[in-house]
């Protein structure tokens, strides 16, 4: 019943992400004031008016299902079922007038996303997927008819561990140490580093392979991609190599997780190793 409901206003979830995104990329190049949050994270005028226009859009379209936003979490009871959403993902890309920044949407069932929307509103791409009906990509917010089903990269198991070429996407503040640590595993891997869940979408086409994040998340910056990688073929898990869940705290804190494009190949080590 959840997933008729996503297909049917899939298209008006799209144009939501486009108005949000529109008015974005509006006032992308302005000096925009913020205040900090009490997580030391950026809050403007953008994310406000942003998750104003995507969440009365949700309104609209769904009237049952409680929405949690990175603007609006508190006192909300989501119970098994909810809308997740960060009306703008990457707010301090976006301040410091950079490309990669973006809007997620997602549901929530039973702990695990159902849904996943990414959308950029510089690039007008939208990744999405629906539970059990594969990942896609659309540009230039066509019709759905104008979509591509999309899948990650899997190496070529034949290959040794070592002479395997891998893509890492990374945040800028990745731990050179750590780092070390992916980079000696691949032989002349690439290390791609930028802002936002857009690294999600990356992973779901294959132009990635591993994206760590050992620093605190929120599980608004997760649902989209989790469940846009998981329709593709690969997997999100946290340092035990288990599924990430969702609704798990009141502040809806993600630990560490890892962003997983094949699946075949034995990432445990690795991953215990960047946990340690």
């Amino acid at each position: 019943m959840i997933n008729k409901l996503i297909v049917e206003t899939l298209p008006k979830l799209i144009s939501l992400c486009v108005e949000a995104g529109n008015y974005q990329v509006s006032n992308h190049l302005q000096d925009n004031k913020f205040s900090s949050k009490d997580n030391d994270t950026p809050l403007s005028e953008i994310d406000i008016k942003s998750n104003e226009i995507i969440s009365s859009g949700i309104r609209k379209i769904d009237k049952k299902y409680p929405i949690v936003s990175e603007e609006h979490y508190e006192d909300i009871n989501p119970g098994d079922s909810f809308w997740i959403i960060d009306p703008l993902d990457g707010t301090r890309n976006y301040l410091n007038h950079g490309n990669e920044f973006c809007i997620n949407i997602a549901f929530i069932k039973n702990e695990y996303p159902s849904f996943g929307l990414i959308y950029s509103p510089i690039s007008k791409i939208s990744y999405y997927a629906i539970e059990g009906s594969g990942s896609y990509i659309l540009r230039n917010s066509q019709s759905l008819s104008s979509a591509l089903k999309i899948s990650c990269n899997t190496f070529n198991s034949n290959e040794p561990g070592s002479d395997i070429e891998a893509t890492i996407l990374t945040s800028s503040s990745m731990n050179a140490k750590k780092l070390d640590l992916i980079t000696k595993r691949f032989v002349s891997p690439k290390i791609k580093k930028m802002s936002s869940a857009l690294k999600f979408g990356l992973i779901a086409t294959g132009e990635g392979d591993f994206y760590p994040r050992l620093g605190p998340t929120h599980e608004w910056d997760t649902a989209a991609g989790q469940c846009i990688i998981e329709e593709a073929g690969g997997s999100v898990v946290d340092k035990n190599m288990s599924r990430l869940k969702y609704c798990k705290n009141k502040t809806y804190l993600n630990n560490e997780f890892f962003a997983i494009g094949d699946k075949s190949y034995d990432w445990s080590d690795l991953i215990k190793s960047l946990s340690c």
